[in-house]
């Protein structure tokens, strides 16, 4: 039992003292390889919190009285929103107000503003959002000839947003207008408008 203690003993001496010969002989001991660099995961984007903006859209319809005619124009104007992303799924709803000048081509009579509030039901691409949306609008016009000029109606579409860069979303949007019975006249209006937008998200 010493005769082991004693070679265990002496074969540690000699370990100890070929280190320090080489070390002092100006050899080096291997340092331990890097850790692989791992680069961090890109944040991913959100499409939650408020958001607002101006948008511009081209419109053209058709009003279905006694006589139907085309009615067309141009309308701009503002509008605000709040969504939640819940990952894939994106919820919120919106507010906007238009104004232009959407005419006839019999009368010359216009619808001068249209007013929005609905809701988004959208996937999230990253950077990109795809979403459908519906609610209500109204029609606020002037020498129509049909009561107060004003009725309310729904609206259905789809729409995109993309975020350009942080912050700054820019949009298009395809929406259909309804409005039926205008002022108990039994003149139904339907209007389809095609808008641009740019937004600013907080």
């Amino acid at each position: 039992m010493i005769r082991c203690l004693s070679a265990l003993a002496a074969t540690a001496t000699a370990a100890t003292t070929l280190v320090a010969g080489a070390a002092l002989a100006g050899g080096t001991v291997p340092a331990p390889a890097p850790a692989p660099y791992i680069a961090p995961l890109p944040a991913e984007e959100s499409w939650g919190g408020f958001y607002a903006g101006l948008s511009f859209a081209g419109t053209d319809g058709v009003v279905e009285s006694v006589v139907d005619f085309d009615i067309e124009g141009e309308i701009y104007g503002g509008f605000f929103g709040y969504r939640v992303d819940f990952g894939s799924y994106v919820l919120g709803g919106e507010i906007s107000v238009m104004h232009g000048e959407i005419e006839d081509n019999i009368t010359n009579s216009s619808i001068d503003t249209i007013a929005r509030s609905g809701f988004e039901f959208g996937y999230d691409l990253g950077s990109a959002l795809i979403y459908g949306t519906a609610g209500v609008n109204g029609f606020y016009g002037s020498n129509t000839g049909l009561g107060d000029d004003d009725d309310m109606g729904y609206f259905y579409g789809i729409g995109l947003d993309y975020r350009v860069v942080d912050n700054i979303l820019v949009s298009v949007d395809l929406i259909r207008h309804e409005v039926t019975d205008f002022e108990n006249t039994g003149v139904d209006i339907g209007l389809t408008s095609l808008g641009l937008g740019v937004a600013y998200e907080f």
